[in-house]
């Protein structure tokens, strides 16, 4: 892991509590059994240190970083606030500057994770990887993280960090235990 256990319980405990409600809200959804609010935690954790900002040279939008390059419809379509808040000011997180609410981007990250799984199970990827390429997929595109899986049995071949995935479900199963 990345990251120490005592740094990452101060960025889960530093969450505001409505912040914690909608990622749970997001975890919780019936349509994303693969996913859980400390897989959804552990993303935003590797992302953006569980805040809800703007990086990555400003592409990065929000605690789970949408990427405008390639995410333009939802960010179009989600709310829009400014970096370090939650609260709706715009109707639309696209333009450069915003971020969407934490509430919009977990359910996004978890809709992606929860298609992740479908894709790698499509691709013949077996039930015990199919998590872990999801988040590998993620970061990387699914296509790649698949590629990469295929090629090497190791999805994060094709991840920033050569790591990803398995930083996040470290980070994921620190969380469970704390």
């Amino acid at each position: 892991m990345n990251i120490t256990s005592g740094q990452l319980a101060k960025q889960r405990y530093a969450l505001p509590k409505a912040w914690r409600a909608s990622i749970q809200r997001a975890a919780s959804n019936v349509a994303t059994p693969h996913v859980d609010y400390y897989l959804l935690l552990a993303v935003a954790s590797r992302e953006t240190n569980m805040r809800n900002i703007v990086g990555d040279g400003g592409h990065g939008r929000g605690m789970f970083q949408q990427d405008d390059r390639w995410q333009q419809d939802f960010l179009a379509h989600a709310q829009g606030c400014n970096p370090g808040t939650s609260t709706p000011r715009w109707d639309s997180a696209l333009p450069k500057g915003r971020v969407p609410m934490v509430s919009a981007g977990a359910k996004r990250c978890a809709t992606m994770l929860e298609a992740g799984v479908i894709e790698a199970a499509r691709a013949g990827v077996p039930f015990g990887s199919r998590v872990r390429v999801a988040v590998a997929g993620y970061n990387a595109g699914m296509h790649a993280a698949i590629t990469a899986w295929k090629m090497t049995g190791n999805p994060d071949n094709a991840t920033t960090g050569g790591d990803y995935s398995e930083d996040v479900l470290e980070r994921a199963d620190t969380l469970r235990r704390m």
